[in-house]
């Protein structure tokens, strides 16, 4: 209700000087009483301003609690939304003045095939299902069923509007989208205020603005006009983008976030409810916490590897950042439900990892078909970079980074072991971190091969990382069945891939092509005697490396593709292309 406090001067009948006449009084009374109701005809007036926006003319959230939501509702982010209906019930009683007009709508489309049917016409934008027009230009779009999507619009000199001076909404087919929130400016809003409405939409609904065609309208911006999420230093991680924290502007409270496919990704602050629902934890006025994903999906698919005894990584994870959070709360919980993590994860265990040397190992539990682990706040700073990934001791290795270990470690050789590895040229410089009890050493690795020798009995746990996170970690043990220890010196050796000459000697591969899965058997032809086999991709990535002096050998390759097989022998190297089909 909005009402005018006003002045009201009392009139002396009885005044000698002047007296008004009582039919004149009762006129202006009657005046005076029809201007009062004019003054307070119910309106809506917003406290707050959508993403630090001023004065949206129809503010319009149709979400549901999720005690209230039903069977058949549908849902956006963490969001239960209601019919929509109600929506061109509240829209109906608003009227704008201006020809100018800004809109914003989250819709949930519920078809699966686009017939060219009409949705609604708000003025001269009209939203079917195949795209939204605005005045007389097409833009056409592929919806996909249950997927939210965020559409804006804007327009100046509106014909509609000018005439009938009302918003002038027609209902279409109302069944083809659930709308979750909509937003109408009657004017036009500056670029910066289109992307920081875009930004608090996209963070509270879980919809990804980095597909936007445009650099900076990938960037998601606080109300304030501070960049979360930028399209430069973190479009690595670009594949869903959640948010959590307090928008005093907005009045956007989010304690708990999920992605909008049907495996979810839950992330709360401090403990994981139902869907739907948003706690009321305490949390600092101004606060936000992003998480992006990476480019991979799935936690624990890839490309099998040689088997060892490490933990490679499976998920290349999220990147998270927080900002203006204090130290109200202890800890964030995340949930992966359904077929986010591959059945083939044996024994996960997610790495916690910040720019620099910070890394903690965080235990996963098993909750009723879903996994989930905490992230402790204790040593997260504001507006610094943390990583996360899973590894498992059941899988191996990851295409682009391969750990492989010799252990030939003995009381004559006490020194024997080493690992050999291969880092994906575009993954460089990274950072190298190798680990055992008592020592440890840090060192940047600017090659594809390297090689740390010297290790002795122990348990050992190397660390990959670069700009964008975690790459790789491995922990395993030599000397196992050793009787004998030795203090740890080891050396860290880089060099340029091996030399690849060509040599008298022949490779020789039998089947040529062969299919994946099946045994294929090598053998070299060669007075000089082979120091080791390595296999490569056909973009020149180690698959594996095998030391031995045998001419004749056998491998299986999990995957179809063209490989080169090298056998490195005393003097040069021969090579041979095999086809895995």
């Amino acid at each position: 209700m909005r009402c005018w406090k006003l002045s009201v001067f009392t009139y002396n009948f009885r005044s000698t000087t002047n007296p008004l006449p009582m039919t004149i009084y009762l006129k202006m009374r009657k005046l005076f009483l029809v201007w009062m109701l004019f003054l307070c005809v119910p309106t809506t007036v917003f406290s707050q301003s959508p993403a630090g926006v001023p004065q949206p003319k129809f503010w319009f959230q149709n979400t549901l609690d999720a005690s209230a939501a039903y069977a058949t509702s549908s849902r956006a982010g963490n969001y239960f939304i209601d019919a929509t209906d109600r929506f061109f019930d509240a829209l109906e009683q608003y009227q704008t003045e201006s020809s100018d007009g800004t809109w914003f709508w989250v819709l949930l489309p519920k078809f699966s095939v686009a017939t060219g049917t009409e949705f609604a016409r708000f003025g001269d934008v009209v939203i079917n299902d195949y795209g939204i027009q605005v005045g007389s230009s097409w833009y056409n779009h592929s919806y996909a069923r249950h997927t939210p999507i965020l559409l804006q619009a804007h327009y100046g000199g509106s014909t509609a509007h000018k005439v009938h001076q009302r918003l002038l909404t027609k209902k279409g087919d109302s069944s083809l989208f659930d709308v979750a929130e909509a937003l109408f400016f009657d004017r036009v809003l500056t670029e910066f205020d289109r992307r920081r409405v875009e930004s608090y939409l996209g963070l509270k609904y879980s919809l990804n603005v980095t597909i936007n065609s445009t650099g900076l309208w990938k960037d998601y911006l606080a109300a304030e006009g501070d960049s979360v999420w930028d399209s430069q230093t973190d479009t690595y991680y670009n594949q869903e983008v959640l948010g959590l924290g307090y928008d005093t502007l907005s009045n956007w409270y989010q304690v708990q976030t999920a992605t909008n496919d049907s495996d979810k990704v839950i992330i709360a602050v401090d403990t994981v409810t139902y869907l739907g629902h948003q706690a009321r934890s305490a949390l600092a006025p101004g606060s936000k916490a992003v998480f992006s994903l990476r480019k991979k999906r799935q936690w624990g698919t890839q490309a099998p590897c040689e088997s060892h005894s490490g933990y490679p990584v499976i998920w290349e994870g999220w990147k998270f950042r927080l900002n203006h959070w204090g130290a109200v709360n202890s800890q964030f919980e995340v949930l992966l439900d359904g077929g986010v993590v591959s059945s083939g994860v044996q024994h996960p265990m997610v790495v916690l990892s910040g720019e620099g040397s910070y890394v903690e190992y965080l235990p996963v539990r098993h909750v009723g078909g879903t996994l989930r682990f905490t992230i402790p706040l204790d040593s997260i700073s504001d507006n610094t970079n943390y990583y996360i990934a899973m590894v498992d001791s059941g899988a191996v290795c990851q295409s682009q980074v391969i750990f492989q270990t010799v252990d030939e470690i003995s009381c004559g050789n006490a020194a024997g072991g080493a690992i050999a590895a291969f880092v994906a040229q575009e993954l460089l410089p990274a950072q190298l971190t190798i680990t055992t009890s008592g020592a440890q050493q840090v060192q940047t690795i600017a090659t594809s091969h390297f090689e740390i020798d010297g290790l002795s009995k122990g348990t050992y746990d190397v660390h990959l990382a670069n700009g964008n996170g975690l790459l790789a970690l491995s922990h395993f043990e030599l000397g196992k069945d050793c009787p004998c220890s030795a203090e740890a010196q080891w050396e860290i050796t880089q060099a340029p891939s091996e030399p690849r000459t060509m040599a008298s000697s022949t490779i020789t591969a039998h089947p040529n092509p062969a299919q994946a899965g099946k045994t294929v058997h090598f053998e070299v032809k060669s007075n000089e005697a082979p120091l080791r086999y390595l296999i490569y991709t056909r973009d020149g990535r180690l698959v594996t490396r095998q030391d031995t002096s045998n001419k004749q050998w056998n491998y299986t390759f999990p995957v179809p593709g063209t490989y080169t097989v090298e056998c490195v022998l005393e003097s040069s190297t021969v090579s041979a292309q095999i086809i895995i089909q």
